[in-house]
């Protein structure tokens, strides 16, 4: 073999490990099951765009704010199942932005505050949101989303909830309004003006 050769093969044998290393990345994602209302995360480390793996890791169970409020205040019941659905959270890849996804809205810490500070409402809210999202059809599971993730900080009373079931009837043709109009709290009415007295 020529010294040429030898040398060419050295260098690409130097070469590969440093092509593989800058080639590289590490993914970390989340998911969640909108019926046990489970959270797991886990990391893997990739290489090439097509993702070829050379390590992945588990699902774990995680911890999240959001649903172990959501299941100690009894909003709904958990419901494990062999083949529930599992919706992914985020999807992190070293040197890219974003990677959230849509159930990320819904999963958001400052939802806890609301519900603490929205009694009368929170269990509707929640009810309603979760059985949409646990849908098999495409456009009830949107609907929910839309009603957990985006809706809830212009939620105050029982009306704007009303409202926004109304608003999620009209725009993804659900129906959700009539079974939890039961559960809503009634509009306050406004007290009578007295009368001026006659002089």
């Amino acid at each position: 073999m020529k010294r040429s050769t030898k040398y060419g093969a050295l260098l690409l044998l130097l070469a590969a490990p440093a092509a593989v290393w800058f080639s590289s990345w590490e993914i970390e994602e989340a998911r969640y099951s909108p019926f046990s209302l489970e959270y797991q995360k886990r990391r893997s480390l990739v290489v090439f765009a097509g993702e070829l793996p050379i390590y992945r890791g588990d699902w774990e169970p995680a911890v999240n704010d959001v649903l172990d409020y959501v299941t100690e205040a009894h909003f709904v019941n958990q419901l494990p199942s062999e083949d529930q659905r599992w919706d992914l959270v985020h999807r992190f890849k070293t040197g890219q932005e974003g990677g959230w996804k849509r159930p990320s809205r819904s999963l958001n810490t400052d939802l806890v505050v609301w519900s603490k500070r929205h009694p009368d409402i929170a269990p509707t809210f929640w009810q309603t949101g979760l059985k949409l999202v646990r849908s098999d059809e495409e456009q009830e599971v949107a609907a929910g989303y839309v009603l957990l993730g985006d809706l809830w900080e212009a939620c105050e009373t029982g009306a704007d909830l009303r409202g926004h079931l109304e608003l999620l009837e009209q725009v993804f043709h659900v129906k959700v309004l009539s079974e939890a109009h039961a559960h809503l709290p009634k509009p306050k009415k406004k007290p009578k003006s007295e009368r001026p007295r006659q002089r």
